[in-house]
């Protein structure tokens, strides 16, 4: 299991998927984060809930406002 320790943005995860490129998108209440197999890139410390597809490959942030710009 990946930690805080590994880079990841929290230890408790709300949401992830993956895109049409092999990352894995990971939303937490400490933010995004991109995942390559190897390591976390912190992208928002927005707090997220969800990832929503946009229908056009990409997909939106759901966060406990507003959603954000899609990714």
């Amino acid at each position: 299991a990946w930690t805080t320790a590994d880079g990841a943005p929290r230890s408790a995860i709300e949401h992830v998927v993956r895109d049409s490129a092999g990352y894995a998108w990971v939303a937490s209440l400490a933010g995004v984060a991109r995942f390559d197999g190897a390591r976390f890139v912190s992208v928002s410390t927005v707090p997220a809930r969800r990832f929503a597809p946009d229908g056009r490959g990409g997909f939106w942030v759901l966060t406990s406002g507003a959603p954000s710009p899609p990714l």
